[in-house]
């Protein structure tokens, strides 16, 4: 029998989690905006690991200042 492969490396980059709502117009602003900008596309692929939320939470762990939108929020792993 062989054994299961190794897990993948666990990544050092911090977590961005960019919540919108498809049908918002700030959320629309922002993301038009993210696409415009060079420097931001760039860190986006380079320094951190993206996470899109297009639904409304009621985790309170994911709007520790509110729930509106377009909010953004950068989680990084203790190490």
């Amino acid at each position: 029998m062989t054994p299961p492969p190794p897990p993948p490396p666990r990544s050092v980059k911090p977590l961005m989690v960019i919540h919108h709502l498809l049908n918002c117009p700030h959320s629309q602003a922002l993301k038009k905006a993210f696409a415009a900008d060079k420097t931001i596309q760039k860190m986006a692929k380079e320094d951190f690991i993206m996470l899109n939320l297009l639904v409304e939470t009621t985790d309170k762990n994911l709007a520790p200042d509110g729930h509106y939108v377009p909010r953004i929020l950068f989680i990084w792993l203790k190490t």
